[in-house]
């Protein structure tokens, strides 16, 4: 009641006021900052494939605290989930994160365009290319009923990439090249070197060969041009692979030594899905060059990290070569295994062209152990998946499979053995129809 008592109320009600418009400043300061987080990447969230600049590591706790915010905007959160994923960090979690951000984008009625080219890249992370698709062509339709080109573009580029996993490779094909177009008309050269890479992909499997290779080159171009160390050491480890499948594997190295040169102190997701890519490919070297034991030692590990980190498909290709690996060196057992692994990890990315050669394999593998009438049910299977797909590939892995399958029953493969004499003189056949053929001649 005193002097002094009023005094103590007053500076305790001065101390209250301030907190509060010192919080409030704070709120609209972190709304702002958090905005400004946003806009600074937002190339990271409209290409395909952007290289991760240094700074964003920086900005990772701003970006935690954003996704963690169950107040803030669920477009807002799931942009920033998408940029802790783009910045690596946290890698066991990025998976669980990106579902989660799936989950809230599903309820959400803003920017319906950006939406769902975000959802579409967030169901090709997460191995679900239908509903990847069904984004895709959403996206697509609503940027020309807006006219907006760069999303038209990007529409069409993961419809592409979709269609691709889904088999459909002439479809991919043709809306690649559409989606160029666009991307070329926008501006957007970085988001077409990850496109071309697609587009490459697809014309490799189609048996387009000297077309996947000027298409790989232009990538490497364009890569160079745009300055973009990453994207340029995805696009030289495809080419070497490319070189590798044409049985230059001098010219393979060269490519891969230079991928790796370039990766080297690189950050971020896109950086370290590059380094896996080109650790798998580099392995597949060692086990076309018969050193199968050095392949194995990269390979299995190399698919329970990629899988343990939600990166299915690629993980799906790394057991294939574990498997190819342990089949050459013998362990028919551990090779029916690693096949198995694959193929469970293609049907879950929904990739139908590797599920078939998959089962293949492991049909071929099991009926090298005299499992004849397992043998027989995966190669049937097998045949359900690749005779509709019309691709030179899948009837060559086909036919070189199912010769084994003939070698078990006491069937003749005098005409497999003839082939593979032909194949192995032949640049263009494939290296994993190759390889089917030789281990038929040491059975």
């Amino acid at each position: 009641s005193g002097p002094g008592g009023v005094r103590f109320r007053l500076r305790e009600a001065a101390r209250r006021y301030g907190r509060q418009r010192l919080g409030q400043e704070l709120a609209t300061l972190r709304q702002q900052r958090r905005a400004f987080v946003l806009d600074r990447y937002t190339p990271l969230l409209v290409g395909l494939a952007r290289e991760v600049p240094a700074e964003l590591v920086a900005d990772v706790p701003e970006l935690d605290a954003l996704w963690s915010d169950e107040e803030a905007r669920p477009i807002s959160r799931a942009r920033a989930a998408l940029l802790l994923s783009a910045a690596g960090h946290e890698p066991e979690h990025d998976r669980a994160r990106l579902e989660a951000a799936d989950a809230l984008l599903a309820d959400s009625d803003a920017e319906r365009i950006p939406l769902h080219l975000l959802r579409s890249r967030l169901r090709l992370v997460g191995g679900a290319a239908t509903l990847a698709l069904e984004d895709a062509r959403e996206a697509l339709i609503r940027a020309r009923s807006t006219d907006h080109l760069h999303a038209q573009a990007l529409g069409g580029a993961l419809m592409a990439t979709s269609l691709m996993r889904l088999g459909r490779l002439i479809e991919a094909r043709e809306a690649a090249r559409q989606a160029r177009q666009r991307l070329q008309a926008a501006g957007d050269r970085a988001s077409e070197v990850t496109l071309l890479k697609v587009l490459a992909e697809v014309e490799h499997e189609l048996g387009e060969r000297a077309d996947a290779e000027a298409t790989l080159r232009e990538s490497v171009h364009l890569a160079r041009l745009e300055g973009a160390p990453v994207p340029l050491a995805d696009s030289l480890t495809a080419l070497g692979t490319l070189r590798r499948h044409r049985k230059d594997l001098a010219a393979a190295k060269s490519a891969y030594e230079a991928a790796a040169e370039l990766l080297v102190g690189r950050t971020g997701i896109e950086a370290e899905l590059a380094r896996a890519r080109l650790a798998l490919e580099s392995a597949i070297l060692d086990l076309e060059q018969g050193q199968e034991s050095r392949a194995l030692g990269v390979l299995e590990p190399l698919a329970k990290d990629l899988a343990s980190h939600g990166r299915t498909r690629v993980a799906g290709e790394a057991w294939l070569a574990a498997a190819g690996s342990r089949w050459q060196g013998g362990d028919l057992d551990g090779a029916v295994e690693g096949f198995e692994r694959g193929r469970s990890a293609f049907e879950a990315s929904e990739d139908r062209l590797y599920t078939g050669l998959s089962l293949a394999w492991s049909g071929a593998t099991a009926a090298a152990a005299g499992e004849v009438s397992v043998a027989s049910g995966w190669l049937e299977e097998s045949r359900a998946y690749l005779e509709p797909l019309g691709l030179r590939r899948g009837r060559e892995v086909l036919v070189a499979c199912r010769a084994h399958l003939d070698r078990a029953q006491g069937l003749p493969v005098g005409p497999a053995l003839a082939w593979a004499r032909d194949i192995e003189q032949s640049a263009e056949a494939w290296g994993d129809v190759r390889l089917a053929l030789r281990m038929l001649a040491r059975l």
